[in-house]
């Protein structure tokens, strides 16, 4: 990434580019017991990191706590470049977060089949407005705001 940077800066692109860099899946680390990912929807696995550096480095060095999906990508990026996103698409832009001091909340959907490999139930998740639904055979309910460490 350094030399792509160092490369654009070179060339006197870097100023006006816009730049996006963003995670496929978060790794388990050990928590909850799932050493890597996809078999279980807590944040550790789900949660992303997304960069994204704006053309004129706008809000340069900021960061935003809202929640986004990556579904909301390609829709941001394309208002950033002024163009209209095809009607349809899932994802919505995400240039409020830049513009307004309190986003709307978003609902975030989950779900893996991946532990159905091990005879184990298909997952599906929902968090949305500081709330955190795991659909499971025993169902869990997360409140992010007064409990963020356990999801």
């Amino acid at each position: 990434m350094a030399n792509f940077v160092a490369y654009l800066k070179q060339r006197g692109w870097y100023r006006d580019s816009l730049i996006v860099v963003v995670g496929d899946h978060g790794e388990g680390l050990g928590d909850h017991g799932e050493d890597t990912h996809g078999i279980l929807l807590y944040d550790s696995t789900t949660h992303v990191p997304l960069i994204v550096k704006l053309p004129d480095e706008v809000h340069r060095g900021r960061l935003f706590g809202a929640q986004v999906r990556t579904t909301d990508i390609l829709p941001t990026v394309l208002d950033v470049l002024g163009i209209r996103t095809p009607s349809g698409w899932m994802g919505n832009h995400c240039s409020r977060i830049l513009k307004g001091p309190r986003p709307r909340t978003v609902r975030c959907l989950g779900e893996t089949s991946y532990p159905a490999r091990f005879g184990w139930a298909p997952l599906q998740s929902v968090r949305a407005g500081g709330f955190k639904f795991i659909d499971a055979p025993r169902p869990e309910f997360y409140d992010l705001r007064n409990d963020p460490s356990r999801v």
